[in-house]
């Protein structure tokens, strides 16, 4: 079990910034979400970064999108939304100086959790999940085992 943690009280202006940054993320409110962020705010592995990038992932412009992605441009925007609020309600931790979110984020992975031979683990965030494991259940608590052979 990961217990949920937010470290965020521990300094009260980052506090403040936070719940700034959701009740702008609730009202969907894109310029005050970007104003709260960094200039150089890097939104992926492969090179996105800054206001202006930030600015088309909360919007998902149609016309920066592919003919195949157009007409899911609304769910797109709702759902990128939606996980943005998610994770920042979710709490976190500070580290070496910055705060990460969500806590899972720095979730320390349980060891000898395998599944077939296969080292695994993933987080659950709800109430009787089966779960399951090339379509078969597996139940709703691993079994620990040695995955070394």
């Amino acid at each position: 079990m990961v217990p949920p943690i937010d470290e965020a009280s521990q300094d009260v202006s980052f506090l403040r910034y936070r719940t700034a940054l959701i009740d702008a993320v609730v009202a969907r409110d894109t310029e005050a979400v970007v104003a709260l962020a960094s200039p150089e705010i890097s939104l992926s592995f492969g090179g996105n970064e800054g206001h202006d990038e930030f600015r088309d992932f909360l919007n998902v412009p149609v016309g920066k999108l592919s003919d195949e992605y157009k007409p899911r441009a609304p769910q797109m925007r709702a759902e990128y939304w939606s996980a943005l609020e998610t994770v920042l309600k979710m709490g976190g931790r500070f580290v070496e100086g910055g705060f990460y979110a969500p806590y899972t984020w720095l979730a320390p992975e349980p060891r000898n959790m395998c599944v077939n031979k296969v080292k695994m683990s993933r987080i659950v965030q709800s109430r009787n999940v089966s779960i399951y494991y090339r379509n078969c259940i597996i139940g709703k608590i691993f079994v620990h085992e040695d995955c070394s052979h």
